[in-house]
């Protein structure tokens, strides 16, 4: 009788355990929060780009790929090369497939997967230089590739994406019921374009609890939590808070070799399929810069012409001293994208003109003279910072600002 009662208990119990798994699978692949499985269900593609910038464009391209021939990669910072501005500036259709923390291991898998799968007429790379940093697939959710790009197996990929918290899906639902008819053309990220929606984001980032204020206007010019200056109540001292760097010269070069090597693949499998290939490296404020130490850093800049001529952004020039370029240490605003476009191609844009372009601004290296002008790209030349000056208005998110790009 015990025994009876033992198996009935464990039948009951396993049984119990085998429906509650299929439940949470069933529901997870449903609602899909992270997009990861096509978004089959709500149709809101645009979602999960909030938690994984990777997973749900392969499944949004396989379905629209015939709407493009250009795809733009990149870390976060290729964000704001806009495809509207690439369109101009190439005649092209194109999709920006930036990836939070990108690194060449994804760059390449996802190329490989574009080239055979799709019809690019052009692949554009924008170099971040964090590249050097990290290699492969991490182990974050947030950072994972779609498995039709990875090496993750389906019932691997099922199976993480599968057994997540039921609260994630509870929220996209939350989210559904107040979506309107235009949730991907606003969303913050937008699966129509691959890139953030710039109205989207300053009116949320707007909607934040007031915080920092500019000395003269302390009662009435008013921030919010996402400004990188902060002030005493008197005005009496500014600081650009996320434009500091404790790491000056400390940025880890360990994945360089691999990088050259994944680089090397994806300029061959351009080659081999005729697809143009536009590599360029991107504008970084010089406190970024200065956590790499350049004599590393130009050694690999020259390796890479040796692969594949580029056009340098990256290092010290005009647009690089004025902190108000950027949005925080680590990126660059959109007018910026734009200005390299002006460089590249002579193309010129309502706000960018080729006369607005600085000279020091972006040179196309070569094998030639990589080292000649990867020499001046990295030599500190400025010792005056912007941030000594009394002028600084208080929010690098959205304005006021004191010239006409940087409100964008």
């Amino acid at each position: 009788m015990k025994k009876n009662i033992y198996r009935n208990w464990l039948i009951t119990f396993i049984a119990s355990f085998l429906i509650g798994c299929i439940f949470v699978f069933s529901i997870n692949y449903l609602i899909d929060p992270y997009g990861a499985f096509g978004d089959k269900v709500l149709n809101m593609n645009s979602y999960g780009l909030e938690y994984n910038s990777r997973l749900a464009k392969i499944p949004y391209l396989d379905k629209n790929y015939e709407k493009f021939d250009t795809y733009i990669l990149g870390g976060s910072k290729v964000g704001a090369l806009l495809p509207e501005d690439i369109d101009k500036a190439y005649g092209a259709k194109s999709y920006n497939m930036m990836m939070t923390m990108g690194e060449f291991d994804a760059y390449e898998k996802t190329i490989d997967y574009i080239i055979d799968n799709y019809d690019p007429k052009r692949i554009i790379l924008q170099l971040s230089v964090l590249e050097i940093k990290y290699f492969g697939e991490r182990e974050a959710l947030s950072s994972r590739l779609n498995y039709k790009v990875s090496d993750l197996s389906p019932f691997g990929y099922f199976y993480e994406y599968g057994k997540l918290n039921l609260e994630e899906s509870v929220n996209k639902l939350y989210t559904f019921a107040e979506k309107t008819d235009d949730y991907d053309k606003d969303a913050n990220i937008s699966i129509l374009t691959g890139v953030q929606n710039r109205d989207s984001v300053i009116k949320k980032i707007a909607k934040r609890k007031e915080k920092f204020y500019r000395k003269e206007d302390y009662e009435t010019l008013k921030a919010t939590e996402h400004t990188d200056v902060k002030a005493k109540s008197d005005g009496s001292k500014i600081k650009f808070t996320s434009f500091t760097s404790s790491t000056k010269g400390k940025r880890n070069f360990v994945k360089i070799d691999k990088s050259l090597e994944a680089l090397q693949k994806i300029v061959d499998k351009c080659n081999e399929n005729n697809v143009e290939f536009v590599l360029l490296s991107a504008p970084t404020c010089n406190k970024e810069f200065e956590i790499y130490p350049a004599d590393k850093l130009k050694d690999y800049m020259t390796k890479i012409a040796e692969i594949c001529p580029y056009w340098n952004f990256t290092g010290y020039n005009e647009i690089s001293y004025n902190y108000w370029n950027f949005y925080d240490v680590n990126h660059y605003r959109i007018p910026f994208g734009r200005m390299m476009l002006t460089k590249m191609t002579g193309t010129e844009y309502d706000d960018m003109k080729v006369k607005d372009v600085p000279k020091d601004y972006g040179v196309f290296i070569t094998p030639e003279n990589a080292e000649e002008e990867l020499e001046k790209a990295f030599t500190f030349t400025n010792p005056e910072y912007i941030e000594n000056k009394d002028d600084l208005i208080y929010n690098m998110t959205f304005g006021p600002n004191p010239k006409k790009w940087q409100n964008k």
